[in-house]
């Protein structure tokens, strides 16, 4: 792997919620863990392509697949733990699996929960038409997000090159202009 850390503000420490950003160019979604302070991250991911999903602590150069920074943004609006109990609940959680869904229980759902006692989705993790699709279908597992995917990612993506054709009729497109897919992923969050 080649990783630029430009992104990166400073090295993880221990408790630090960490980002990875995912897609081209990092805008599709970030994927979330917590950092051990000695190089790793625990992490809520699949075991394979299907569920289970399951708490497993790697590497942060394994889990990475380009950049990844720092996000404890949260800290201003919520009191983190003790970087030692984050760390303990963390470890204590590894092996373990959990149901994973899209709009309730996510990576960034169970890394905001080990960092402040209760879990907080970001609205930008996905689309929000993305995470409206998929949770009215009962698409939560690793495979219905794939096919929310193909039915809304994609296409949300062509749009953003019919860019004239937003800029004349804008009402038409308020959804996907306000998709995290067309804002850059390292902006406030």
């Amino acid at each position: 792997y080649a990783f630029n850390l430009s992104h990166v503000y400073h090295m993880p420490e221990k408790g630090d919620m960490v980002a990875f950003p995912r897609g081209p160019s990092g805008v599709v979604f970030k994927h979330y863990g917590i950092a051990d302070g000695a190089g790793n991250v625990i992490h809520f991911a699949p075991d394979q392509v299907l569920c289970p999903w399951t708490y497993k602590k790697e590497s942060i150069k394994d889990v990475a697949t380009h950049d990844y920074y720092v996000d404890n943004s949260q800290d201003n609006k919520k009191n983190p733990l003790p970087p030692e109990r984050i760390l303990k609940d963390a470890e204590a959680k590894i092996g373990t699996q959990a149901h994973y869904d899209l709009s309730n229980f996510n990576c960034e759902i169970a890394a905001s929960e080990l960092r402040y006692g209760k879990g907080h989705g970001s609205s930008t993790q996905v689309c929000p038409g993305y995470k409206r699709i998929c949770h009215a279908s009962q698409l939560t597992s690793p495979c219905g997000v794939c096919l929310c995917f193909v039915l809304f990612v994609l296409p949300c993506a062509f749009v953003a090159s019919l860019f004239p054709l937003v800029a004349t009729n804008p009402p038409l497109f308020t959804n996907f202009l306000t998709c995290p897919l067309f804002t850059h992923p390292f902006g406030s969050v």
